[in-house]
């Protein structure tokens, strides 16, 4: 878990970057966020059901 004060964990996403849907996702790494205020959140992907 990561403390105020830690560096950030290098990554690669796809984020959402507008509204068209022809240019709407665009990859995101941690040197894009670098030195800009920032808010990172995630929610796991859908586990599936058990029957």
């Amino acid at each position: 878990m990561l403390s105020i004060g830690d560096a950030f964990p290098d990554f690669e996403v796809t984020g959402v970057s507008g509204t068209d849907p022809a240019s709407a996702f665009a990859p995101v790494t941690r040197n894009d966020i670098l030195g800009k205020w920032s808010v990172v959140f995630f929610w796991p992907k859908a586990s599936p059901s058990s029957a």
